[in-house]
This record gives C-alpha cells, structure tokens and sequence, in this order.
C-alpha cells in the first residue's frame, strides 16, 4: 500500500464502488419513502412496502438456500445430455447382455446330454460363437460407454473448475493488507 501500486488502485475503486453503492441504496430508500408519503395525511406507507419488499427478497434467499446442488450439476451438464443418454442406453444394453450370457451358459450345459456327437459338436460351435459375439458386442459397448461419459464427465469438470476459477477471481482480497498475512499480501500483489 505504500508503494502505490496497481494493487493499491484496485483496492481504492473497490472501496469507492462500495461506497457509492451504500450512497445509491439510501438514495433509493429516501426516493421510495418520499413516493409513499401520501401529503393530505402524512401518513408513511414504508414500513409496509419495506415488509412487502423484505418478504420477497426473502422467498428468493430461501428458494436459493433450498435449491439441490446435484440438480444445478445436472444443469450444468446439459450440453452433453445426448452422451449421457448414449451412455446410460449402452450401459442398460450390457445389463441385458449380462443375463442372457447366464441364459446361454446354462444351455451349453444341457449340450452334454446330447448323444449325437454331430449335434452337440455343432451346438458346442454355436455356443462358442455366441461367446465370442458377446465379447466383441462387450467390447464395444464397454469402450463407448466409457468414452461418452468420460467426455461429458470432463466436460462438466472443466466447466465446473472455470466456474470456481472464476468465483475465486471475483473474491474481496483486501483482508490480505495486513502485516500478519504476509505471503498472501505477496501473492496477490505480484503482477
């Protein structure tokens, strides 16, 4: 602060931005009081528009309060809503695989009830190239499952991280004056 630097100038106009603001709201309150004075009677509505006023603003700070942080993630992710649907489809079709492989394996079991060695050499064949084919659909499922929701998921994340980035640059860095937070003072004054 001594130095008189950009730090210190950025410090200034945040101050007198506060300042004007605090000016601009007691103007504002001043204007309402004068609009709601009704001049036969002198009689002051204020205190019921500012209790009309207090109730909305306060629904809103509620609604805010109570809305889900997973519901504004979803929100968030909207862009990829398309590979997350990709996704979840792929993910339902290798739960499907999943039971019929169990169906089949249990059918390849009753193979050696066969007495025909042809027969069951050919239903053996079958059976193998089913497994195969369900390895290969497994193959593919499995890798555009994994593919699509890692794209959404870094999609979101990078979002997610340039958000907080962003919140994080818009934080009041004045508390960082002082003597005893020292390597603060210096990180944030090093530009």
């Amino acid at each position: 602060m001594k130095v008189q630097g950009l730090y210190c100038d950025f410090v200034k106009q945040q101050n007198l931005r506060q300042i004007e603001e605090a000016e601009s709201k007691l103007e504002d309150k001043d204007m309402n009081k004068l609009m709601f004075t009704d001049q036969s009677n002198d009689v002051s509505i204020d205190d019921s528009y500012d209790s009309l006023v207090n109730d909305d603003e306060n629904k809103i700070e509620r609604k805010k309060v109570e809305e889900n942080i997973t519901l504004a993630i979803l929100r968030m992710n909207k862009p990829e809503w398309i590979l997350i649907v990709i996704g979840c489809i792929t993910a339902s079709i290798t739960g499907a695989r999943e039971s019929a492989h169990y169906i089949i394996q249990t059918k390849l079991a009753t193979i050696f009830q066969e007495c025909d060695k042809n027969v069951q050499k050919r239903k053996f064949l079958l059976y193998a190239l089913l497994y195969l084919g369900f390895g290969v659909i497994s193959l593919i499922l499995h890798s555009v499952q994994g593919y699509v929701f890692a794209r959404s998921g870094e999609a979101l994340t990078k979002r997610l991280r340039s958000k907080a980035f962003q919140v994080i640059l818009r934080q009041d860095t004045s508390f960082s004056t002082g003597k005893k937070i020292v390597p603060v003072h210096y990180v944030t004054s090093c530009n």
